[in-house]
């Protein structure tokens, strides 16, 4: 019956040790390689127990019961057990994290023959957009935060971040425990302030809150001696009471341009009168006499030679003279 007893518990201890070889925190565990079951508190999980990572190729698991998908690379060729789980509320056994929760939590167990190979791992959770409203999250701050065993660790770029157009934020690590989605709150807005304040000339700065007021340039001095702004309530405004929206100002009239008067051209002087000269006396002399005789007779010959009839005539004269002498030369001087 001893023996039997012995037996037992080396069978129960060689079992547990078996169990447990995986690295991360698991079920209500801590930190370590130690898994004993999944919690209680979980809300869906995913488990295979032969995966096979090929040496320096990546290799992905896509757990759609949970949301989740991780991405393992290692040194040489291992295989070995995964197993994700999905919580939507804290584990018991982490720690509160500085930051405000979205409430999913996942915790990942790697067999130690994967995780002492490890390259490195991609983890990445999912989240839908009713998921950052419920947990009033700013979107950009959110990231995966892991639990190191005393305290939350949150992967900012360039090992994590948020992908906000898929939905998912993601880390890249050489380790395994519990993963969070953490984030920022959205601010809630402050109420604007009621009423307007005394009128007074610019009022006081900063308003306890996200309201002020803001004004527009001054207008010109208008003929009336006063100008005016717009003064409007908004978010984040520097004045906490309304200013006045109108002063009394020194209208000064614009000076007129005048033109100066064109230079009117001096007259243009009339060039002098030319004074007609008296006519010229006619050039008197004795008489002459007319030619009598042989001048009279050459006179009226040149007078004659002057008429183109006359030169006619002699032409005609010599042609006939010259016509009967050769007639004559021809009949009787040839003999």
């Amino acid at each position: 019956m001893k023996q039997l007893f012995l037996f037992f518990l080396l069978f129960l201890f060689s079992a547990t040790a078996a169990f447990a070889t995986g690295e991360g925190t698991y079920g209500n565990e801590t930190y370590g390689n130690f898994s004993y079951g999944v919690s209680s508190s979980a809300s869906s999980s995913f488990s295979n127990s032969s995966v096979s990572v090929p040496a320096n190729t990546p290799t992905i698991i896509n757990s759609t019961s949970t949301n989740a998908v991780v991405e393992l690379n290692t040194k040489s060729d291992v295989a070995g057990a995964v197993t994700l789980v999905k919580y939507d509320s804290k584990p018991p056994a982490v720690g509160t994290n500085t930051f405000t929760a979205m409430n999913k939590y996942l915790d990942v167990v790697v067999d130690s023959s994967i995780s002492n190979q490890l390259n490195y791992s991609i983890i990445k959770m999912f989240y839908t957009d009713a998921d950052v409203s419920a947990s009033n999250l700013d979107e950009s701050t959110i990231r995966l935060s892991k639990w190191n065993g005393s305290e939350w660790i949150k992967f900012d770029p360039p090992t994590g971040g948020v992908d906000i157009t898929n939905n998912f934020v993601w880390a890249n690590t050489s380790s395994f425990s519990t993963w969070g989605i953490f984030g920022t709150t959205v601010p809630a807005p402050s109420p604007a302030p009621s009423g307007g304040g005394p009128t007074g000339g610019g009022g006081g700065g900063g308003g306890g809150g996200n309201w002020g007021w803001e004004c527009s340039a001054w207008s010109e001095c208008s003929s009336s001696g006063t100008q005016s702004r717009t003064c409007n309530l908004v978010p984040g405004g520097s004045l906490s009471t309304k200013p006045a929206e109108s002063q009394t100002c020194t209208y000064t009239a614009p000076t007129p341009i005048t033109e100066e008067a064109p230079t009117p051209a001096a007259p243009a002087t009339p060039a002098p009168a030319v004074t007609p000269s008296a006519p010229t006396a006619p050039i008197t002399g004795a008489a002459v006499a007319p030619p009598t005789g042989f001048g009279k007779l050459t006179g009226a010959l040149i007078s004659d030679l002057k008429k183109p009839g006359t030169w006619i005539g002699i032409i005609v004269a010599v042609l006939v003279i010259g016509a009967l002498y050769a007639g004559y030369y021809y009949l009787y001087k040839r003999k």
